[in-house]
């Protein structure tokens, strides 16, 4: 505990040896987590973004020229993959990824 503390205070950041090990491991391994965004497709991308900006369904759905409900589709699909079910939650993850 007492050099996390020593950590903290002159570095501002501690790391555990193992977390360092299991952090190293997935280096290598190339096992570590990835943008959540890279399980979206192309279009399931491009309707996230509409979303976080404030589009209705409707108006997505005419600058595509699809139905509505195909973009209500794509919605609760990237919401599953994505884990999330609400549009602020979704503007959040986008920001946080830097999308």
């Amino acid at each position: 505990i007492e050099s996390a503390l020593i950590a903290m205070l002159t570095k501002g950041r501690y790391v555990s040896d193992n977390v360092k090990d299991a952090m190293f491991a997935e280096s290598l391994t190339g096992s570590g987590k990835n943008s959540p965004f890279e399980t979206l497709s192309d279009r399931e991308l491009q309707i996230a973004t509409k979303l976080a900006e404030g589009i209705t369904l409707k108006e997505i759905a005419n600058q595509f020229n699809l139905h509505s409900s195909t973009i209500s589709t794509y919605k609760n699909r990237l919401f599953d993959k994505l884990k999330i079910r609400s549009i602020p939650e979704l503007v959040e993850i986008l920001r946080l990824y830097n999308k």
